[in-house]
């Protein structure tokens, strides 16, 4: 189960839709997420089905979420960690410096 979603993550990022987005930071951001998302579900041992029925939705909700296409609201984070039997977590860090040109 776990391979496939990340089976399908891998494709989506070799569609035309993603390929010109791989450098975005919003994109980074995206996938970022739908990789924890789907490492929660994996390693709670839960289907897409069983993590829709505890957070009271569908399994075609759980799927676009992991999907990385969309970025969920903290509420729906908050569902999917209680969902998973796991614990939200969300930080600030700095950013690296970005690199100048050399002369």
């Amino acid at each position: 189960m776990l391979r496939t979603s990340l089976g399908s993550l891998s494709s989506c990022l070799r569609s035309p839709f993603w390929s010109s987005s791989l450098t975005s930071r919003t994109f980074v951001t995206d996938i970022a997420v739908a990789s924890a998302l789907i490492k929660a579900r994996g390693e709670a041992a839960m289907t897409q089905e069983q993590v829709a029925q505890a957070m009271g939705t569908t399994q075609a909700v759980v799927a676009r979420l992991e999907s990385g296409k969309t970025m969920p609201s903290t509420r729906t984070l908050e569902r999917f960690a209680k969902a998973t039997r796991t614990r939200l977590r969300i930080r600030f860090e700095p950013e690296k410096p970005r690199r100048s040109a050399s002369r």
